[in-house]
């Protein structure tokens, strides 16, 4: 038998197995995040009443994919190219670990993410939402596994078809994940809109705190703004940082008040678009939109003044 041939490795082919393994797991990794996100959208869990960190963290995933996959895609296909133009190169070391680092990789992501299926199921994650997270997981994982398992064999016909059929199934799978993932969280247009209306949404809790402060103090709500507004609640945004304009506020009793903004989108249960937050006395309508307020005095009594009698 012949000894085999010791295939010297260039730092190009070095560094392009490196930048596909890397630019592989994150392309793995941000399908799986716009696929969850997405199946959280269309199976809505009632214990769930915040998506503003889903909508950050999926867009993220979507600027990431958008950007590496093409890179691992084109790497990917130059490294088969030469392969199949010189068969000798499967012999290199660089070839043998980092496919094997690949693919440990790659069930690494599968035994992470059902562990995190598990907890959230044992935790009373609805059932179709588990099953659905799985399958997503089982898809996402298994056709980067199967293209190094036949790709490791490129020398037989049959491996060859099969690596060409995922070669093509990958960017449509890439790209059906992009387009879901633009059609649940919004465009950018949209996801600028969702971002202004949360920050005036904000702003007015931050408001409203100080009207609530005053009242307990003074015994009824404040005639205007100015009289909550002084150097001490620096923190605080009176005015719509958007237009620029003071926040609209009305008294309307001595423990009642109306709070205004101009708002880009709807936030009730029925919008197209998920709510940002879904406490109930926050959401609102497009445009311009008023929020009554009658202070609770079992929550926020009257505390009285104490005055501090003169040493004579």
């Amino acid at each position: 038998m012949e000894p085999q041939q010791k295939i010297s490795v260039g730092p190009k082919e070095f560094f392009l197995h490196i930048g596909a393994l890397i630019t592989l797991v994150a392309s793995v990794a941000s399908i799986i995040t716009i696929l969850f996100t997405v199946i959280e959208i269309i199976l809505p869990d009632v214990l769930n009443t915040y998506y503003g960190y889903q909508f950050s963290g999926t867009r993220f995933a979507l600027a990431t994919l958008i950007t590496v996959f093409p890179a691992y895609y084109y790497i990917a296909r130059y490294l088969r190219q030469e392969r199949e133009a010189h068969p000798e190169v499967s012999l290199a070391w660089v070839r043998k670990w980092l496919t094997g680092f690949i693919v440990f990789v790659t069930g690494a992501v599968v035994l992470g993410d059902v562990v995190s299926l598990l907890y959230g199921f044992v935790n009373g994650e609805l059932t179709s939402r588990f099953a659905l997270k799985s399958f997503a997981v089982l898809l996402v994982v298994v056709v980067p596994f199967l293209y190094y398992f036949f790709e490791a064999k490129i020398d037989m016909p049959r491996s060859r078809k099969i690596i060409s059929i995922i070669a093509y199934v990958s960017p449509v799978i890439v790209l059906g994940s992009i387009i879901l993932g633009f059609a649940y969280t919004g465009l950018p247009g949209t996801a600028r809109d969702l971002r202004l209306d949360g920050e005036k949404v904000n702003d007015l809790q931050s408001i409203q705190w100080r009207i609530t402060d005053f009242y307990t103090n003074k015994g009824s709500v404040p005639t205007n703004l100015a009289e909550v507004t002084d150097n001490l609640n620096g923190g605080i945004n009176f005015k719509d940082r958007e237009t620029g304009e003071p926040y609209a506020y009305v008294k309307t009793g001595d423990k009642a008040f109306k709070l205004c903004a101009v708002f880009h989108r709807v936030t009730d249960k029925d919008a197209s678009y998920p709510i940002t937050n879904t406490n109930d006395t926050w959401t609102h309508g497009a445009g311009e939109y008023c929020f009554d307020r009658t202070i609770n005095t079992a929550l926020y009594p009257v505390t009285p003044v104490m005055k501090v009698q003169s040493v004579q």
